[in-house]
Formats: C-alpha cells, structure tokens, sequence
C-alpha cells in the first residue's frame, strides 16, 4: 500500500550529497584555475608593455623631445607651457634617467582600454 504522505517515487534518484559537494568544489577550483591564468597572462604582458613604454619615454626625455612625449601621451595630457616647464625642469634636476627599476604593476582592462601603471 502506498503512504499518501510520502513523495511520489518517478524513478529518480537524488545523489548522495557527498558528491555534489566534490563536483561543486571541483567545479569552483577549476573556475579559480581560469581566473588566475586569465589574470597571470594580462600581468605578463601588462609588464612587457609597461617597460618598453617605460625605456621609450626614457629615451625621449633624455634626448629633450619633450614635444614628441605629448604627442604620444593620451589626450589628456596637452603640451602646454607649464607641462614642459616641469618635464624640462625634472630632465635638468634628476638628469638622464639610466635605469629602471619596475616596483609595483596595475592592469586595469575596461571597454577596449588597458590602462598599466607601473
């Protein structure tokens, strides 16, 4: 005779909850898997591109083309009468630069912009 207060049994049987708890946790490790390669990736080449932009404004402001930086700089960045005022002044204060030493890298990568600071 059947219970009328138990569930109507389809044929389906629910799995132990032993292993939904290893597939869920199998699942989330692969997911942070992919998230660290994802963001070990943008950091490697974020630096690649971080020091030649770095060795390349370097050779610039050794040589005095303060003009050609401004150019190059995001639109932000104008070439006015004090913004080479103060390159001039930071190029005859510090002299040239010789080496660089990369301390910290941020990567920030939005709507088709990556903005690297270094």
């Amino acid at each position: 005779m059947h219970d009328p207060t138990s569930a109507p049994d389809f044929g389906y049987k629910v799995p132990p909850k032993r292993i939904l708890w290893k597939a869920s946790f199998a699942i989330t490790a692969l997911v942070m898997v992919l998230f660290m390669w994802q963001c070990g990736t943008a950091l490697i080449i974020g630096r690649r591109l971080a020091n030649g932009a770095v060795r390349h404004f370097h050779e610039e402001l050794n040589n005095g083309q303060y003009d050609q930086i401004f150019q190059e700089a995001d639109g932000v960045f104008t070439s006015n009468g004090e913004s080479l005022k103060f390159l001039q002044a930071v190029h005859n204060k510090l002299g040239d630069a010789t080496a660089e030493k990369q301390a910290n890298i941020i990567v920030n990568v939005n709507a088709g912009r990556t903005l690297i600071t270094t």
